[in-house]
């Protein structure tokens, strides 16, 4: 007779665990509709603004750039500066570089950035909790406190690295010291 009141006993707990699972995934189901329709709110879609999307670097950048394995990211020190932080940047497949306005305060949420092994979904705001703007935002002092989209140098101005090597450089190199992703298809949608 115990055996039979210890199972259900634990088919009980069994049940009663179910039940909390499903009742936490319900309330993150009711969330998840809300979050959308925020984020339809605050973002416009990639190809009506090109501020949150960036064109892959060109190729002959590519073929110079060392591997990414080759860069030590422990010997990259501090942010990399562009060649003159003052100087306009020049436009990027036709459109005007200008500073990036923030949708609400503190940017977007996500910027999708187009590359050859496929888009990357940055975590805007999940990275900016952690980091301070102007580790990424290199020219923020220079450009008056105002972030300029990765675009509007990287790629885009002599003397400052391509999009894809800025990115593997100092994106994989904070990943690898905070345990953050570093294969291809953890940033990149293949």
């Amino acid at each position: 007779m115990s055996i039979t009141r210890s199972a259900f006993r634990f088919n009980l707990v069994l049940i009663a665990v179910w039940a909390l699972v499903f009742l936490v995934t319900a309330c993150e189901d009711k969330k998840a509709p809300e979050k959308a329709k925020t984020e339809e709110n605050t973002q416009e879609k990639p190809e009506q603004d090109s501020a949150t999307t960036l064109k892959p670097a060109d190729t002959a950048a590519k073929d110079e750039a060392k591997p990414v394995d080759a860069v030590d990211p422990t010997k990259v020190e501090g942010p990399v500066e562009a060649a003159d932080p003052t100087a306009a940047a020049e436009p990027v497949a036709g459109v005007p570089a200008e500073p990036v306005e923030p949708v609400g305060e503190k940017g977007r949420e996500t910027v999708m950035i187009q590359a050859d092994k496929g888009e990357v979904e940055f975590l805007h705001w999940e990275h900016q909790a952690e980091i301070e703007c102007a580790t990424c935002h290199h020219t923020m002092e220079a450009d008056g406190g105002k972030a300029q989209s990765c675009k509007n140098c990287h790629g885009a101005k002599d003397g400052v690295p391509s999009m894809e090597k800025a990115a593997h450089t100092r994106c994989k190199g904070c990943h690898k010291g905070n345990d953050g992703p570093i294969d291809c298809d953890g940033c990149h949608e293949m």
